[in-house]
């Protein structure tokens, strides 16, 4: 459900949390679930979030990356058009802030996983969006090239703010590559985090 959070202790800011999953303490960051939200956005409004809570949103850079300033674990979740659902889970997760670009950091990839690790080449990348190219890509912007904002190399395995293009294979679309080693597009995806205790 819908909590209020003051995570910088000045600021309360209203987010998702998932209280079931694991035990929950969930904070979701990112949903897709019937593409009624344009994710291929820009820089300032990937920074500060968008979206509705109760449907498809990005909770914002600069929430993620004061979220995850503790140490922090991901869970992924991705569901495609058959009602196959996997998962992916990292025991460390961090996005730091906007003066080194939002770079992520992931690591620890469970074995428990099944949806496979579509994230471990894009460790340590900065975020990119159409309008600020921080990407690996010479010459090109791979969130210009494919859609959305992601922290592309040159340019990517995974890109859950893809296009919403419906149950076809995409390299622009709401990717998971290792999932069946296939960039096809899928229905439903969510991304959380929370603190390790």
């Amino acid at each position: 459900g819908e909590y209020m959070i003051t995570p910088d202790g000045h600021s309360s800011s209203p987010v998702y949390c998932d209280m079931t999953t694991q035990g929950g303490g969930w904070t979701v960051f990112q949903r897709r679930a019937d593409g009624t939200t344009d994710f291929h956005r820009g820089w300032n409004q990937y920074k500060t979030g968008f979206g509705n809570l109760s449907d498809e949103f990005w909770l914002g850079n600069d929430l993620i990356h004061l979220l995850t300033k503790q140490p922090s674990t991901l869970h992924v979740e991705i569901e495609d058009w058959n009602g196959v659902k996997k998962i992916a889970d990292f025991g460390r997760f961090q996005v730091e802030g906007e003066t080194t670009g939002f770079r992520l950091t992931v690591s620890d990839f469970s074995k428990a996983s099944t949806a496979g690790n579509s994230l471990a080449v894009h460790n340590r990348m900065k975020f990119t969006t159409h309008d600020r190219d921080n990407d690996m890509l010479r010459g090109h912007n791979c969130a210009s090239l494919l859609s959305g904002g992601w922290w592309f190399t040159d340019c990517h395995f995974s890109n859950l703010n893809g296009e919403y293009v419906g149950d076809i294979v995409n390299e622009k679309g709401v990717v998971w590559y290792q999932f069946e080693q296939s960039f096809k597009s899928f229905r439903l995806t969510q991304m959380m985090t929370r603190p390790i205790v």
